[in-house]
Parts: structure tokens; C-alpha cells; sequence
């Protein structure tokens, strides 16, 4: 949900400053915790990535050979 969506919210229903502020804190450490949470996934979806292109297990065919 938006921040400013929340904001609204408690001000029409005459919230005071530090029910907002609590509010905000809150939904933007639910919003880090997300981002954070889907880093780690790309961080270890590219070292797998890397591991597969990095290796030195190839095997070698020689092209138009028979």
C-alpha cells in the first residue's frame, strides 16, 4: 500500500502526529524488509548463475571432424 494512501487514511480519521509517524516507520520497514528479501534471492540466483558459466568442466568437440 502506499505511504501517502496511508497518510490519508489517518488524517480523515483524526489521527494524531505520532499514530502517522508510527504508521509510516511501519510500512516503510515492511517495504525495506521486501526489498531485501528479494536482493538475497537475485544475489543467490546469480552466484548459481556464475558458478554454471564459470566452470571448467567443458567438453570440446571438434567441429567438421568425422
Amino acid at each position: 500500500m502506499r505511504i501517502t494512501a496511508i497518510v490519508e487514511a489517518l488524517v480523515q480519521s483524526g489521527a494524531s502526529p505520532e499514530m502517522i509517524l508510527c504508521a509510516v516507520r511501519a510500512a516503510e520497514a515492511g517495504q525495506q524488509s521486501e526489498i531485501e528479501r528479494r536482493r538475497a534471492g537475485d544475489r543467490e540466483r546469480q552466484q548459481r548463475h556464475r558458478a554454471r558459466v564459470t566452470s571448467r568442466d567443458v567438453t570440446a568437440t571438434a567441429a567438421g571432424v568425422l
